[in-house]
């Protein structure tokens, strides 16, 4: 009897439609910074990242919060 089994799962995302690892990983080794976008009750954080080797590098990060500092007086989430 095999101690391991020969199915192997997929990833969660990949099970349920949402990434397509292939495309992602394309894009990634493309070079081009890509835009994150954190959302949540009480604020919007938006993030340009580049792929690098070691890791992922942070071009330039923005917050809802910040708007606060320049005079916005409305809520500042979703």
């Amino acid at each position: 009897m095999s101690s391991t089994s020969t199915y192997e799962v997929k990833f969660k995302r990949r099970l349920k439609g949402k990434t397509n690892y292939r495309k992602r990983l394309a894009f990634l080794k493309s070079g081009m910074p890509r835009a994150v976008i954190r959302r949540s009750n009480n604020s919007i954080q938006v993030q340009v990242i580049n792929y690098g080797k070691n890791g992922d590098v942070t071009l330039a990060s923005a917050s809802s919060g910040e708007l606060r500092k320049l005079g916005w007086k409305h809520h500042g989430g979703n």
